[in-house]
């Protein structure tokens, strides 16, 4: 997937601010510098490698396969895109601890047969099939057993389960009497339902609530031929989450654009090539975030080994420094010189229950923005939804840089582009102080006492000046 350039949009501030509540996110006590590994860790770190090893060994439709498994299987909640992260990791472990089985992470053959046949099992119980719905144009996966009564939609088709415990709709609108940010808006201030994650790129959104013992779990795409998309209602009970992930991981809006696949995730899959066919351009090893501190200069998380060939919003780019240290890396992207706002740097820490706002940039090089709020004096922790963690900058109220959240090697994601929120360590102010002063690049100091504004306010300044990293091998 080629990353672009960043960009802010305000409906997507507005949008993603909404979501938090206060306290929701929090940030705990820790240290900049982390303690020598003891060897337990150590060990399980080379478990865990050895079953990331074993997974990639798989071809990739093998890969996806046991990820579609986990999900009938209800170990597995995120698309099956064939990846190996936390995740995967995860269920695995759990299948192979409820099948009373060693949990290693790694399937033996005959552990493979098992996994396989006790999803397809649940997934042929369920009837779940895919359905190309010529009203709306979409291609989607449907639990025909769940929902097998069809009828009408005002502009798709209604599925829904004979006791109206559940339902799919899925629809189209007209682009020239609505608009993707619209109608994400309308869905978010629908007071009467709790929104539990929401997130809008320019041609996509998801939105999920919860009301009254029901979930809503809603996705809408654009394209050339309209808007597209789907509303699953489910009950909020255990067993009912597998349906949402599955549809979500079926859903094709454009079918006809769509058959050469498309990527679900930030990291793209990439499949063999015939022989004489053309060469696929590497798979990324790693994305980040990055912040603007000059015209041409971003800073962003110390970056992972092997990654000698980043790109700055698509574009090559120059490693001017990777301080595994102090965990920081400071980047020169090519092209012409561009106009950024100018960053001060706080001269403390966070402070105890201070809100903070974090930038995260998406893999399509969007500027999405969550908040959290601090809990720890010196360096911290914080908890929130980041698209790529990696490098994002973390703001205080008043727009002074208080950190940068450290790489992390493996996300977690959700159905349809949803990243749960997840714990995050930062690098602190004095810390990125230290790391540009040593390359004669540093950044003005915050004023003291500076007026707090609101995130969406830091936001809209410094979104302009977030980009996306991304590392080739």
């Amino acid at each position: 997937m080629t990353t672009g350039r960043a960009t802010y949009r305000s409906a997507l501030v507005l949008g993603a601010v909404s979501l938090v509540s206060p306290g929701l996110w929090t940030v705990t006590q820790s240290a900049f510098a982390q303690a020598p590994a003891a060897p337990a860790a150590l060990a399980e770190a080379a478990a865990d490698a050895a079953a990331k090893a074993a997974f990639e060994a798989f071809p990739e439709a093998d890969r996806k396969a046991i990820q579609d498994a986990l999900v009938w299987t209800g170990d597995y909640a995120s698309i099956a895109d064939g990846t190996f992260g936390r995740g995967t990791l995860a269920a695995i472990k759990a299948y192979q601890a409820r099948t009373k089985a060693k949990p290693d992470g790694i399937l033996a053959p005959a552990a493979l047969t098992a996994l396989k046949a006790e999803g397809a099992k649940v997934r042929q119980a369920a009837g779940f099939a895919p359905a190309d719905d010529p009203k709306s144009g979409v291609r989607i996966g449907v639990p025909l057993k769940l929902l097998d009564q069809r009828s009408p939609g005002r502009s798709g088709t209604i599925f829904k389960a004979k006791d109206n415990s559940a339902s799919l709709e899925t629809f189209t609108e007209d682009p020239t009497k609505t608009t993707l940010a619209e109608m994400f808006q309308r869905l978010i201030t629908d007071h009467a339902r709790h929104v539990t994650y929401k997130v809008l790129r320019p041609d996509f959104f998801v939105v999920t609530l919860e009301a009254s013992g029901k979930r809503f779990f809603s996705r809408v795409a654009s394209g050339p031929a309209g808007i597209r998309g789907f509303t699953f209602i489910y009950p909020a009970q255990p067993g009912f989450d597998r349906y949402s992930v599955a549809i979500a991981d079926s859903f094709a809006p454009f079918p006809d654009a769509s058959k050469t696949g498309t990527a679900t995730s930030e990291i793209a899959v990439t499949t063999p090539v015939k022989p004489g066919g053309p060469a696929l351009a590497p798979r990324p090893i790693a994305q980040l975030s990055a912040i603007a501190v000059g015209p041409r200069q971003v800073l962003t998380a110390a970056l992972p080994d092997g990654c000698t060939a980043p790109l700055v919003a698509g574009g090559p780019a120059k490693v001017l420094r990777s301080d595994t240290a102090l965990g920081l890396a400071l980047l020169e992207r090519s092209g012409p010189e561009a106009q950024t706002p100018a960053i001060s740097l706080r001269a403390s820490e966070i402070k105890p229950s201070e809100a903070v706002v974090v930038l995260s940039a998406t893999a399509d090089g969007e500027a999405n923005i969550s908040v959290a709020t601090g809990e720890a004096p010196t360096a911290s922790r914080i908890l929130a939804p980041l698209q790529a963690p990696s490098g994002s900058p973390v703001f205080d109220r008043s727009g002074a840089l208080a950190g940068l959240v450290t790489f992390q090697a493996n996300i977690k994601r959700l159905p349809g582009g949803v990243v749960p929120a997840a714990n995050y360590p930062i690098i602190g102010a004095e810390a990125i102080k230290r790391f540009l002063a040593s390359l004669n690049q540093p950044l003005k100091a915050a004023e003291p006492g500076s007026t707090e504004t609101s995130a969406g306010t830091v936001a809209a300044k410094y979104g302009r000046a977030l980009t996306a990293v991304s590392c080739g091998s």
